[in-house]
């Protein structure tokens, strides 16, 4: 039997400096993906090995969703990964170790490095030691199985990097190759080791036409300036997308593609840059990632848990499963390597398990999540979470209606950002009548008293009203609205002229609602 050539491309989920890196977008698509596609150009048979554990259980899911070879093993060993893998492999088997995180070691590469192993009848060789004037990350090892089966170490670098016993002892340090292909970009960086190094590698390929199959040759020949997009400013108001992806509250409207690309356009034209969704929003987040891929405009995005119904008896492994999928499922859906907002969306979650939180700490650390908060119902939900040091914003309903966050609202709170959602209770609040999900005795006096308040206000409906009052409370620093169709953007287009009232306006409301509304006694979530 022939020697055979096996490409093994090493990947796993818990990096340190950029958790996950494996499995975020790069280009449409999965890391570990990119790297598949770009090896396989080889004509060589690639297996991605990976850890076992729940904690790379979205790693393995997107590699067979995919249909890409893996195996996967032992999850603190990774030099008995590739042992147990090339078990019935031969001796004189040649194995081609590369790593996930530098997508730039494409199949042309790693063919040039076999003919010269072969042909010099190497033992082992190294492109970052043998090849002169390489880029960092475009790195690959050459070696032989039998090397691999004589390896037997108890140290703790040796189990993690599979080949330093064997580079030590065949490595030949007088073998200096020099590939002409490579030489005018020696001084990049190409390797993912930090959120920065990430979008350093998305720009190029972004920046190059061919995407996926973008060869080392054309960054060479047509080296562009990779140019820093002008920072825009986050709009203040927020479209909540939860209409966009499934039936809310209206039966009759289609959930498709093409209108959730015509509301998103939209906003846009009418400044609307801050998307706010969630894993439970239906197709939502597919949608505006698939917008995402057509449109070049700076999109930010808020983006939420999936409920997890977490108790506290939830193991450690399970949880850091359950939010992996979640969040992972969020960035591949949305086409975006970072959120400029994620937020746990069933507060209860939160507070069942310490475990949540530690962990999604790590995604903010590495730059994957700027800001982290919560999606709230009460005020009391809102003292709860002031023990967690690391979440710097909640969202929270308010409206002309619910003053229960009145005290709470008046001053600016410079630790925590308020998104404000279900300012216009479900289109009520547009339509100049309130008509609940349920009955309420007092509901003709506070219709009839809101319009007494936008004839002495001088406000033109229900509408101007609820915008003048809520931008009244300095403790609003967003606001969320929904839409159903591209037209109903059209009347938030003048928002920013609406003056707010004045403090005994505001009063006058609060006073009035405080003595005909008794939120205790409501169930809020009905309306929210």
């Amino acid at each position: 039997m022939s020697t055979k050539v096996n490409v093994i491309l090493q990947a796993r989920t818990g990096s340190k400096r950029l958790y996950g890196k494996s499995v975020i977008p790069v280009i449409n698509e999965p890391l570990v993906v990119l790297c598949n596609k770009r090896l396989k150009d080889s004509n060589l048979k690639v297996t991605t090995i990976i850890p076992k554990g729940k904690e790379d259980n979205y790693l393995a899911y997107i590699l067979k969703k995919n249909k890409l070879n893996f195996f996967r093993g032992n999850k603190f060993n990774v030099l008995d990964r590739f042992k147990k893998f090339t078990k019935k492999f031969k001796d004189s088997d040649i194995i081609v170790r590369v790593t996930a995180d530098n997508p730039f070691v494409d199949g042309k590469f790693l063919n040039k490095l076999i003919t010269i192993f072969k042909l010099k009848n190497l033992e082992y060789l190294s492109a970052s030691d043998n090849i002169k004037n390489l880029p960092y990350g475009i790195q690959a090892e050459i070696f032989r199985v039998k090397h691999l089966r004589d390896t037997f170490s108890k140290n703790k670098y040796v189990l993690e990097h599979v080949t330093p016993d064997i580079k030590k002892k065949y490595l030949d340090k007088k073998l200096k190759l020099y590939l002409k292909n490579y030489s005018g970009i020696s001084k990049l960086r190409l390797s993912i080791d930090t959120f920065e190094d990430l979008e350093r590698v998305q720009k190029i390929f972004n920046n190059y036409s061919g995407g996926q199959y973008l060869d080392l040759k054309k960054i060479i020949k047509n080296k562009k300036k990779i140019k820093r997009k002008n920072l825009e400013k986050i709009s203040k108001v927020v479209l909540g997308t939860v209409q966009l992806g499934k039936k809310y509250f209206e039966k009759n409207v289609s959930i498709t593609q093409g209108r959730a690309d015509k509301i998103l356009k939209t906003a846009l034209k009418k400044k609307i840059n801050y998307f706010d969704t969630a894993h439970d929003y239906g197709n939502a987040e597919k949608f505006i990632g698939n917008f995402k891929k057509k449109n070049k405009q700076n999109i930010f995005i808020c983006s939420k848990l999936k409920n997890l119904k977490l108790d506290r008896s939830s193991k450690i492994d399970d949880v850091i499963n359950k939010v992996n999928f979640s969040i992972f499922q969020s960035l591949n859906k949305l086409n975006c390597s970072k959120l400029e907002n994620f937020l746990i969306h069933n507060p209860q979650d939160l507070f069942r398990s310490k475990k949540l939180y530690d962990h999604i700490i790590k995604f903010l650390n590495c730059g994957i999540i700027k800001s982290l908060g919560v999606s709230i119902y009460s005020p009391n939900e809102l003292k709860k979470i002031k023990k967690y040091k690391k979440i710097s914003c909640v969202q929270l309903p308010f409206n002309l209606i619910d003053y229960r966050w009145v005290k709470i609202l008046n001053k600016k709170n410079n630790k925590l950002k308020v998104f404000a959602r279900s300012i216009f209770l479900r289109g009520n609040l547009k339509k100049n009548k309130i008509t609940f999900p349920y009955k309420n005795k007092k509901l003709d006096i506070l219709n009839n008293q809101l319009k007494k308040f936008c004839y002495e206000f001088d406000k033109k409906n229900f509408f101007e009203l609820t915008f003048s009052y809520l931008k009244s409370f300095l403790g609003i620093n967003y606001f969320v609205i929904g839409a159903q169709k591209s037209s109903h953007i059209d009347e938030f287009e003048d928002i920013s002229k609406v003056k707010q009232l004045n403090n005994n306006q505001k009063q006058k409301i609060i006073r009035m609602m405080q003595a005909n509304f008794d939120v205790r006694r409501s169930d809020l979530r009905n309306w929210n």
